[in-house]
């Protein structure tokens, strides 16, 4: 037993990790719609040329021709000029039209229940739930329902590689919850570099200070009146948004309307706190209406926001949270205060990194920026169709590249070999997902926003990211990535997360390759489950618990099948690893009843889906909220 124990004590270093790459395949010969529909142009124009009037008629159709050929393989930008076409067409409209510049009308306020926010979130509505006290976002064009949540947690990079490790863990069952409840629209995880307000300093001073007239205690109030505010800290904020679309069902059993969205949004809510605390996050009460009119009104403005956060109930109205007014440019983008441009990381990179490969950019000083990552969780049978058309896709492409000669090269063989990884770890129970990364950096001038993101870009290249700057769309970019979620179009990547039952809560992570190891944790989580259900403190959980449940059985069904399938193998076989010929005959019984048990399993999961799909129409009385605190030294820090 020590001699096995000292063998696997690497297996709880800290693991690298490989993203997969963002595909840049075409429909035929690397080539997009766009693209062919311009090469199909410039040859009928070709044809058409040569057949009705020779020479002649093709010096006519000759620029006709070098246009499509340019639009479709000339490149700027990271871009074929064809993919450009969009953007700036809908720039020239927007011009004309003249949406690029937004100011507030004083004397006409927006009707009640807006946000009173320019660009697309214009249309974003507010709903006050009464029993929470939580104030959810509504976008009626999306279908989308969003709540807001603030979390903290410890300084992740200053923890040793366990404990980073068993960290990276709990967050990867926090996105397969997202990926297994089949009714979350998105995840935004948004990081904030703020101003201090020094409300935090004030406050401890306030209470273990001494308070006299002495020379000691005057000297040191003062310090912490004039180094307070020129501080910097971090605060993060996750969104959970709720696509009313999917839970239609669920809402109509609730009670139907505004009443049962927010009843399905919060067992939604329910499930993802306790998946947070699961993970040691330490998350706060959901926003209220005020908490989400400073941060509205600290992205905008940003000079403000800090004043605003230090002196109590003032600007807490989200009717008057927004601009006052708003310039776009191609490459920027002017509010009140500031100036913004908004970065999209295009790549994440190729080869294996630690999980804290992000913090040369999380970790820039100076610089006032805001970090979001969207996450889009895919069911299971829509990312098993997208696999199938991807695989039959490359194969296919793969197919005609050798019919005309043309060399494979590396990056298409590393892009196919993506594609079979997911379709493995999705084959494996995981949980596939898209996600998008933006960098929103925030400066004073023009002038020192070009160099807060010439700063931000190099720390990207540090962390082994590409980004690029979204030109003509940089409206639309910054209210994605600082205000609550809005529908994008931007091109997403995909990542694989793992599934929470490869690794009970409360446990040792699972070795994957020790079934011994990994049958004995098993047995303690369901141990633990057993006394843990005993008593149920909060209802609402039990929708999580009967998800977790279904995707347990499912893996022990899958798990039983294997060790059937072993012994049917090596029953049979004459280098058979059984010592005694003789004992074939219990092996053959035992396959027959491990495959028996499997399939008992497959019809209990079955029940367990079924009454999970019934425990989500069930709306409980929510226990009694806790006094809300303040939040001086909220925020996710590195």
């Amino acid at each position: 037993m020590s001699t096995t124990n000292a063998a696997r004590s690497g297996d709880y270093d800290l693991q690298p990790v490989k993203f997969s790459r963002l595909a840049r395949r075409g429909i035929l010969f690397g080539l997009t719609v766009s693209q062919l529909v311009m090469v199909g142009l410039g040859a009928v124009t070709l044809v058409f040329s040569l057949y009705i009037g020779g020479g002649a008629s093709l010096v006519v159709g000759l620029p006709v021709i070098l246009c499509c050929s340019a639009l479709a393989w000339v490149g700027v930008g990271g871009r074929k000029m064809i993919q450009w076409l969009p953007i700036v067409g809908v720039w020239l409209w927007r011009s004309t039209a003249g949406q690029l510049i937004y100011r507030c009308r004083v004397v006409a306020p927006r009707p009640v229940g807006t946000l009173a926010l320019p660009g697309d979130a214009a249309r974003l509505r507010q709903w006050l739930d009464p029993e929470s006290g939580a104030v959810m976002v509504h976008d009626p064009h999306c279908s989308t329902l969003t709540a807001i949540l603030a979390v903290s947690h410890p300084a992740f990079i200053l923890l040793d590689p366990l404990e980073q490790e068993r960290r990276v863990t709990g967050w990867s069952r926090v996105l397969a919850t997202a990926c297994r409840s089949g009714r979350i629209a998105s995840l935004q995880v948004m990081e904030r570099t703020l101003p201090d307000s020094g409300k935090g300093l004030a406050e401890w001073w306030h209470r273990h200070g001494s308070g006299d007239d002495t020379f000691t205690a005057t000297t040191y109030g003062e310090l912490i009146d004039r180094a307070g505010p020129a501080g910097e800290r971090h605060a993060s904020t996750i969104s959970l948004s709720l696509n009313l679309k999917t839970a239609n069902r669920a809402i109509r059993a609730a009670g139907g309307g505004k009443r049962g969205a927010t009843a399905v949004l919060r067992q939604e809510m329910s499930t993802i706190i306790a998946a947070l605390r699961s993970a040691d996050l330490a998350p706060s009460d959901w926003l209220a209406p005020g908490e989400l009119a400073i941060i509205l009104r600290g992205a905008y403005d940003p000079d403000v926001g800090a004043a605003l956060e230090r002196h109590g109930d003032i600007g807490r109205d989200l009717a008057t949270a927004g601009p006052v007014a708003v310039t776009e440019s191609w490459a920027m983008l002017r509010s009140d205060s500031a100036h913004h441009c908004v970065l999209w990381i295009s790549e994440w990179p190729r080869s294996l990194v630690f999980p804290g490969f992000l913090a040369p950019v999380l970790l820039s000083s100076g610089i006032r920026r805001t970090f979001t990552l969207l996450y889009t969780p895919l069911r299971t049978d829509q990312a098993a169709r997208d696999i199938r058309k991807k695989k039959t896709e490359y194969v296919s492409d793969a197919a005609q590249r050798q019919r005309i000669g043309q060399i494979e090269d590396a990056q298409h063989s590393a892009e196919y070999q993506d594609v079979l990884q997911q379709e493995a770890d999705l084959t494996a129970g995981h949980g596939i997902l898209r996600v998008t990364g933006l960098i929103a950096v925030s400066a004073g001038g023009p002038d020192e926003l070009e160099r807060a993101v010439a700063d931000i870009e190099q720390a990207a290249i540090q962390a082994s990211c590409e980004t690029r700057r979204l030109w003509g769309q940089q409206a639309q970019a910054f209210t994605g990535c600082c205000a609550p979620p809005v529908s994008s179009r931007l091109t997403q990547a995909r990542i694989s997360i793992a599934n929470p039952t490869h690794c009970p809560l409360g446990g040792k992570m699972p070795t994957f390759d020790n079934p011994a190891a990994d049958a004995a944790e098993a047995e303690q989580a369901l141990r633990g489950l057993a006394h843990a259900t005993r008593r149920i403190e909060d209802p609402s959980e039990i929708y999580g618990v009967l998800g977790s449940l279904s995707q347990a059985t499912a893996s022990l069904s899958q798990a039983l099948h294997q060790l059937g399938s072993y012994h049917d193998r090596h029953g049979a076989r004459a280098d058979a690893t059984i010592v005694d010929p003789r004992q074939s005959g219990a092996a053959y019984r035992v396959s027959w009843d491990l495959h028996r048990a499997g399939e008992m399993l497959a019809s209990i999961q079955k029940a367990i889906d079924s009454a999970h799909q019934s425990e989500a129409t069930i709306v409980y009385q929510p226990p009694p909220p806790a006094a809300r605190t303040s939040r001086a030294h909220d925020g996710l820090s590195l």
